[in-house]
C-alpha cells in the first residue's frame, strides 16, 4: 500500500524537482565516505596486563639511553662533572681454580703368562695296494702314502714313517708301530698314524 502511495506521488510530483533532491542526496552521502575515509582511526594499542599506559608508550632516544646507563649502574649521564672511568665498575678479581686432587694408580693386574701352544703331532696315511713277487722270490708290498706323489714298493723289514713292515700278504700288511704294538693294512683301506722314528 505504501509503495503505490509513492509510485502515484512520484508520477504526479515534478520531475526536476524530484532530480535535483536525489542529486544533493548524491552529494550528501559523497561528502561523508569522503571524510570517514580521510580522517585518521585513532586505534590503541593492545597493553600487556602489569604495565601502566604511560609505560606502554614509545619512549624517546634520550629517555631510553637514561634509563639504560641507570640500570647499568655508571649514572655518567646523571652528573657530567665526574671524571671518565670513575663510576665504571671493575670486575672482580677471578678466583684461583682449586686443586685437583691427583687419582690414586690403579692397582694393574699380573698379567697371565702367555699360553704355549699345544704341538701337534704330524701324521701320515698309509694305504696298501697289493703285492707283487719279485724274481728271487722276495715279496713286495705296493704302499702310497700322503708325503709322496706315487706308490712305492717296500719289502719285509722296512721302516716306513715311523713303521716297521713285518708281513707281506696278498690282502693284509702287517706292521708294527713305534711302542711295539701291532697292527694290520687291509688293502685298500687308507690309515693314518702318528710320524715318528721306530726304535729297532
Amino acid at each position: 500500500m505504501a509503495m503505490d502511495n509513492f509510485w502515484k506521488w512520484l508520477k504526479q510530483a515534478n520531475a526536476r524537482a524530484v532530480f535535483f533532491c536525489l542529486l544533493v542526496a548524491l552529494a550528501g552521502v559523497t561528502a561523508w565516505w569522503a571524510w570517514k575515509l580521510m580522517t585518521p582511526i585513532q586505534a590503541t594499542p593492545p597493553i600487556a596486563p602489569g604495565i601502566s599506559q604511560e609505560q606502554a608508550r614509545p619512549g624517546l632516544g634520550i629517555l631510553a639511553y637514561l634509563q639504560i646507563q641507570q640500570a647499568a649502574g655508571t649514572n655518567r649521564a646523571a652528573n657530567l662533572f665526574f671524571p671518565p672511568g670513575a663510576l665504571i665498575r671493575t670486575p672482580p678479581p677471578p678466583t684461583p681454580p682449586k686443586p685437583v686432587p691427583p687419582t690414586p694408580p690403579t692397582a694393574q693386574t699380573p698379567s697371565k703368562p702367555p699360553v704355549k701352544p699345544v704341538p701337534v703331532k704330524a701324521t701320515v696315511t698309509l694305504t696298501y695296494r697289493g703285492r707283487v713277487i719279485r724274481g728271487d722270490g722276495v715279496p713286495l708290498a705296493l704302499i702310497a702314502d700322503s708325503k709322496g706323489l706315487k706308490p712305492v714298493f717296500y719289502e719285509a723289514g722296512t721302516n716306513l714313517f715311523g713303521l716297521k713292515i713285518t708281513s707281506i700278504e696278498e690282502e693284509t700288511l702287517g706292521v708294527n708301530l713305534a711302542d711295539q704294538s701291532s697292527t694290520t693294512l687291509e688293502r685298500g683301506i687308507p690309515q693314518t698314524f702318528p710320524e715318528s722314528k721306530h726304535a729297532d
